[in-house]
C-alpha cells in the first residue's frame, strides 16, 4: 500500500490486511508501522475513530467507539508539520467505496 503521506498517522481498512480489521498506522518519511487493531469492518456501520499522540511524540494510542484498540510506539511522524488519514485503500474489484467523514477535532497540547 503507497496510499500513506510522509510525516501523518490515522486509520485506514483494507478487506485483504489484518483480516478486514481496521488498521492504525504511523509514518516518518517513508517508512510506515501498521497495527492490526482487531476490529473488523462491516457495512453500514457507524464508527468513532480517535488517535492520540502524546505530548511527547513517543506514542499514538488507537481507539474505536471510545475503546482502547491498540499503539504504535515506531515511525512516529517528527515533522512539526504532522497529517491524519482515515480511508478505504482498495485493493482489487472495481466497485466504489465510500469513507465519510462527519467531524475532525485536532487538539495540540503545548509545553
Amino acid at each position: 500500500v503507497t496510499a500513506y503521506e510522509n510525516n501523518s498517522f490515522g486509520f485506514n481498512y483494507s478487506h485483504g490486511q489484518y483480516g478486514g480489521n481496521w488498521t492504525g498506522y504511523t509514518r516518518d518519511g517513508s517508512t510506515t508501522n501498521k497495527v492490526d487493531l482487531g476490529v473488523a469492518v462491516a457495512t453500514g456501520t457507524v464508527y468513532l475513530l480517535r488517535v492520540e499522540l502524546d505530548k511527547s511524540n513517543t506514542e499514538a494510542r488507537f481507539y474505536i467507539n471510545d475503546v482502547y484498540v491498540g499503539r504504535s510506539a515506531s515511525n512516529l511522524p517528527t515533522s512539526a508539520a504532522k497529517k491524519f488519514s482515515v480511508g478505504i485503500l482498495k485493493g482489487v474489484g472495481t466497485t466504489s467505496r465510500t469513507v465519510q467523514v462527519t467531524g475532525l477535532n485536532i487538539q495540540a497540547v503545548l509545553p
